[in-house]
């Protein structure tokens, strides 16, 4: 006879109730779980690997997230002794940054510093849909600027120190 069918043809019942401990109660049935504690002790390389790319997540994602707040205060930088209490300390102003924002006359009169022929297209497009009240279109002379720019531009200045020079005329009254 083989193995097979004496396994099959054994005069033991195979019962499918729960097995019964001594004394009536139920045993209790073993659940094939591990605790957490064996689940670390086994997985522990795995997590210790992912642990620089959560900090990473962590700094480079959630962490400057908590810098949009300031949109919603009157940001003091010198209240307190350090830049973290500035932020807690500052007054909590709600959308007032926004409402000066937009009600202000010289979001009309925007400042766009670049080296690239796009932007003075698009600085050409929102001039001609009237979106802009004017535009003055500043090139810098150096060995790296596009000749385009500089042809186009309507004011040239000299290098770094120009645009410097520049700015502070703009900023006196």
């Amino acid at each position: 006879m083989a193995l097979d069918e004496r396994l099959h043809s054994s005069t033991v019942e195979q019962s499918s109730a729960p097995p019964v401990a001594p004394g009536g109660a139920e045993a209790p049935v073993a659940l094939n779980r591990k605790k957490f504690r064996d689940k670390f002790r086994r997985d522990w390389p795995l997590l210790l690997m992912t642990l620089p790319a959560a900090v990473v997540v962590l700094l480079f994602h959630y962490l400057p997230t908590i810098g949009n707040i300031i949109a919603f205060q009157d940001y003091n930088p010198w209240v307190g002794d350090n830049p973290w209490e500035a932020f807690l300390y500052s007054e909590w102003i709600g959308f007032g940054n926004f409402e000066a924002l937009f009600t202000s006359v010289r979001v009309g009169q925007p400042l766009l510093l670049d080296d690239g022929k796009i932007e003075l297209e698009f600085l050409d497009e929102l001039t001609a849909r009237h979106s802009l009240d004017h535009a003055v279109r500043v090139g810098v002379r150096s060995d790296e600027a596009p000749v385009e720019i500089l042809e186009r531009a309507d004011v040239l200045v000299d290098g770094p120190l120009g645009v410097a020079e520049l700015f502070s005329s703009l900023a006196q009254p």
